[in-house]
């Protein structure tokens, strides 16, 4: 898989907790490969778009956030899995 772009945009409400709602959004080609390099399954420019509550702040601050890029992986993850099952 290949990160094409990514951003985040944060909200302007912030809640009791002092958290802001970021928009997170990733471009991705991924692709599946047999054991003998075949290409089962190919998606150019996936786009994937999340909503994620984090302290206010600058963008790379919201991205490095270790709770939250462990949740990023798994999320993506699952959603690439999905596209590539129900697409074949």
């Amino acid at each position: 898989m290949e990160v094409l772009s990514e951003s985040a945009t944060p909200g302007t409400a912030v809640a009791k907790n002092g958290m802001v709602e970021w928009r997170f959004a990733l471009s991705v080609t991924a692709e599946l490969r047999s054991s003998t390099g075949v290409t089962i399954w190919r998606e150019s420019d996936g786009h994937y778009e999340f909503r994620h509550y984090e302290k206010p702040g600058d963008e790379a601050a919201a991205w490095a956030d270790n709770g939250f890029s462990d949740w990023l992986t798994v999320a993506v993850g699952n959603r690439v899995a999905y596209r590539m099952l129900s697409d074949r």
